[in-house]
Order: C-alpha cells, then sequence, then structure tokens
C-alpha cells in the first residue's frame, strides 16, 4: 500500500475511531498505551507518608500498629501504592472484571515508589509472590489481575516474579464482609504446593494484590508461605481501600 494511503487510511481511523480513555471515555494521544489520560492519571491520589508503620495506613500519629493491622499474625508489613477511589477505583475494576488486562502495567510505576518509602530490607526481598485465583475463579476470568500487576512491577525493579502459592479451596468475595468475616472466610484457603516449598525456606518473599482492605486475604496467604519456611513476608498493593474514608 502506497504511504500516502496508508497515512489516509490512518487519519480516517483516527477521526471516526479516536483513542479514548479507557478511565474517563476522554480523548488521549494516540502513543498512550494503555490509553489513560492525564486528567485521570493526574488524579491518582498515592498513600504517602505512613502513620501505621506496620500496615502504612494513615492517621493522626505514628504508631508501630493500628486497628487496621492489630490481628495479623503472619504478615509482618504491608504497604499501598495509592487510594482506592475515584479513578483508581476505576481503574481496579475495569482491570479486575473489565477484562481490561493492559491496565495492569499502569500499577508498576506508583508500586516501585511504595516500596522505595518501606523499611529498607525490602529492596532486597528475594521474590514477589502475586495472591492466587481459585482454578475455577482462573478459568471464569482467564487471568489474574494480581499476577499481572505483580509481573508489570517485577519488569520494572527486577525481581523474579515466583507464583509459590495456590487456593487450597474456593472462597466467596470479601465485598462486604465484616473484619471477622473476612479472616474466617480465607482462614487456611491458601497453600504452598510441595514441590515449591524449597522455594520459600528462609527467604523474604514480597505479596502482591490488588487491592489492601483489612489486609486477611494477605494475612491469610503470609501464613501459607510463613508455613513453607518463609523467613518474612511483606505485602504490597496497587490500592488501599480504607474502611470509613474513601471517597
Amino acid at each position: 500500500m502506497p504511504a500516502s494511503i496508508s497515512r489516509a487510511a490512518a487519519t480516517v481511523v483516527e477521526i471516526f475511531f479516536p483513542p479514548l480513555c479507557l478511565l474517563c471515555d476522554a480523548r488521549v494521544a494516540p502513543e498512550l498505551c494503555p490509553e489513560v489520560c492525564a486528567s485521570c492519571r493526574s488524579s491518582f491520589r498515592r498513600m504517602g507518608q505512613p502513620s501505621c508503620q506496620r500496615c502504612g495506613a494513615p492517621g493522626h500519629g505514628p504508631a508501630h500498629s493500628c486497628r487496621h493491622c492489630a490481628e495479623w499474625s503472619a504478615l509482618g508489613l504491608a504497604r499501598a501504592a495509592l487510594f482506592y477511589a475515584g479513578a483508581v477505583r476505576t481503574w481496579v475494576q475495569r482491570l479486575k472484571y473489565g477484562g481490561v488486562t493492559g491496565l495492569a502495567a499502569l500499577a508498576a510505576e506508583p508500586m516501585q515508589s511504595a516500596l522505595g518509602d518501606a523499611p529498607p530490607e525490602w529492596a532486597s526481598a528475594s521474590a514477589l509472590v502475586p495472591v492466587p485465583l481459585h482454578a475455577a475463579r482462573l478459568r471464569e476470568r482467564g487471568f489474574n489481575q494480581s499476577e499481572l500487576i505483580a509481573a508489570a512491577l517485577a519488569r520494572r525493579i527486577g525481581v523474579p516474579l515466583q507464583p509459590l502459592l495456590r487456593r487450597a479451596r474456593p472462597t466467596v468475595s470479601q465485598v462486604g464482609l465484616s473484619s471477622a468475616e473476612r479472616r474466617r472466610n480465607v482462614g487456611g484457603a491458601f497453600e504452598v504446593p510441595a514441590e515449591l516449598r524449597a522455594l520459600c525456606a528462609g527467604r523474604r518473599l514480597v505479596l502482591v494484590d490488588d487491592v489492601l482492605t483489612t489486609g486477611s486475604t494477605l494475612d491469610a496467604a503470609a501464613a501459607a508461605l510463613r508455613s513453607a519456611g518463609a523467613g518474612s513476608v511483606f505485602a504490597l498493593a496497587a490500592a488501599r481501600s480504607l474502611p470509613g474514608r474513601d471517597a
């Protein structure tokens, strides 16, 4: 096809099918991939300096733990990159439920920044471990959003991605459950297959998930890793939902 015809065809496509922001439908520059406009990107609220040194929650003063993480038993520390509100909520939901898997790449830079705000020893973590879906849910959805996010982060920071966990049993959605119900729902839901247990022994592992709310899922996953011999387990989420504070 001659170059002039190719340019003309591209112009027609851009006029009638312009690239739109995947979050707000505004027009965006064609070179953006995935297509998320500057306005949506700039509205992403970063968590910033934490008050709780354990879970990273903001508050009124420094503390080693808070009401959000006081009942964790296996998870050492946790951090999240962004507040789960506004455009971030839309982003996560379109990735998770809309199947727009290219959106996972947006998590890498803010999560790297959040990891940089964590205690220095976590810069030398051995591996990133995505929180797994149950096999039935994975077949239904076709992908694990946490693994996609972890893969994007792994490429950016050069830490290997190792899916060491599997779901031992199905669980119901955590949405709408109380903290106690969430803990019961995911208690014992994760395991490390026998052939992978040696990869946990004595290592410093980073669990990766899309959204941190009460931390019950991450704590249950950390318990499985610790049971398999992991030395310590840290959690890093793309976004943080704080009950009663979301806006």
